[in-house]
């Protein structure tokens, strides 16, 4: 039986790296797999990643699978030096070009505090050639960096046209109280209240939602939702309409939580007046293993004439020694032999990605890159380390490569390499240092 790919997180397999450290990970490739029965499996999504640090950029490129690798898409992202975006350029590949060619981006402009000031997305007029403007958004804050303020606009050919806003109001221990949206209204040329939020803090903390009416000029209830804390986790939210002089249910949402305050369980109801009953709109449980990481999870769909929840979707996680998500399995569940069958299978490849100024920094030896390859790498040996001797070993101890390395950057070629895992040793006098590298 034939499935239909679901939006999934893509998660990873590790390289590895030396022992004892905490090294920092970045994604370099994706492999997703689609299923056709229990067996049966086709390639269907690959992304590469790359990133250049000197100028940090970061490159994601999407292919999907037709008797071939076929590249779909592409995204360039660059960041400033705290890491924040500054231009993120998505590409769609063209088969009239066979390139890629333009989309969309976003761009960011950032106060001197390092919060976001504007962002500013623009989509690609293929016609003419240039970017028209789609939807901008400012933002101020206060003292004490709360967001006071959020414009939005609109774009139209080449300008800006205002849209909304939103106005936050905080009380003098720095929590919000109210938040007020207006609308633009261009033809008179002023901004028209909408909505008004409203924020109360007690036992039961409760948002209430007013709706504007210009016509008696006043603030009229429309919703409010009453949140319940335990030990100050948050196991429910009860929403209600104002109709009719009174409050009337409308949806109810439940949390629960394991002893280490995972969450195991989301679910929501809408109330239905004409059956004068809950129904179910959504439910998740988590399963979550000894490492405290999430090993299950579970999806539902509300069977109405049952009454009850039928499973719909699960997703295993499998973990390296790293603690990295390295495989990804999510099953469908089939309502005729009332069994899951596995639907998709998703593998991600890591490396360690650590500047060179970080990795060194380590009091490390030398810095290993990249730790997935294919038999060529290099070492960048720290300037007044010498003699600096390199060894390479099999995981069953064979001896596959030795070398002595000089200051700076040294190239390793092994030749003709067997896939798998490989240990390298670096000694300098007393000092030593082990890596391990992937061939693949």
């Amino acid at each position: 039986m034939k499935t239909k790919l679901l939006p999934i997180l893509a998660f990873l397999i590790s390289s590895g790296i030396g022992f004892g450290q905490e090294p920092l990970w970045q994604n370099d490739s994706t492999l997703i797999y689609e299923f056709d029965g229990v067996n049966d499996s086709t390639p269907k999504q690959k992304k590469l990643y790359t990133q250049d640090f000197n100028i940090r950029q970061y490159i994601t490129v999407d292919f999907d699978y037709n008797n071939g690798w076929q590249p779909t898409r592409k995204t360039v992202e660059l960041q400033n030096e705290d890491g924040n975006s500054l231009l993120i350029t998505g590409y769609v590949y063209d088969e009239d070009l066979q390139d890629f060619r333009n989309n969309w981006k976003n761009e960011f402009i950032y106060e001197a505090s390092g919060k976001v000031a504007e962002r500013s997305t623009y989509s690609w007029d293929v016609m003419n050639s240039i970017w028209k403007y789609s939807s901008k958004y400012e933002y101020s804050y206060n003292i004490h960096g709360d967001k006071i303020l959020q414009l939005q606009y609109k774009g139209s050919g080449q300008n800006w046209v205002k849209k909304e806003k939103d106005t936050l109001i905080y009380d003098d221990n720095q929590i919000i109280r109210e938040r007020i949206t207006h609308q633009w209204q261009a033809i008179f040329q002023y901004w028209e209240k909408e909505s008004r939020l409203l924020y109360f803090n007690s036992e039961k903390v409760t948002d209430s939602l007013y709706e504007y009416y210009a016509l008696n000029d006043e603030w009229m209830l429309d919703e409010k939702t009453i949140y319940t804390y335990e030990d100050s986790l948050l196991i429910g939210a009860h929403t209600y309409s104002f109709e009719d002089e009174t409050w009337k249910n409308l949806t109810m949402t439940n949390y629960d939580y394991d002893q280490s305050n995972h969450i195991i369980l989301n679910e929501q109801y809408a109330w239905y007046p004409d059956l004068q009953q809950w129904q179910g709109l959504y439910k998740f449980t988590y399963v979550y293993n000894f490492d405290n990481l999430l090993s299950k999870s579970f999806s539902y769909n509300w069977h109405s004439e049952e009454n009850e929840w039928i499973n719909s979707r699960k997703s295993n996680f499998t973990y390296d020694e790293n603690r990295l998500n390295i495989i990804l399995e999510t099953y469908l569940w089939n309502l005729i032999f009332e069994e899951f069958e596995i639907n998709l299978k998703v593998f991600n490849y890591f490396t360690d990605v650590a500047s060179v100024d970080e990795k060194l920094n380590r009091s490390e030896l030398a810095v290993i890159y990249p730790t997935i390859s294919n038999g060529s790498f290099h070492i960048l040996a720290e300037n007044g380390v010498s003699p600096l001797l390199m060894e390479m070993f099999a995981t069953n101890g064979k001896l596959i490569k030795n070398q002595s390395l000089k200051p700076g950057l040294n190239t390793i070629s092994v030749g003709n390499p067997e896939k798998g895992i490989y240990i390298l040793k670096l000694h300098s006098g007393n000092n030593s240092q082990h890596d391990k590298i992937i061939i693949r």
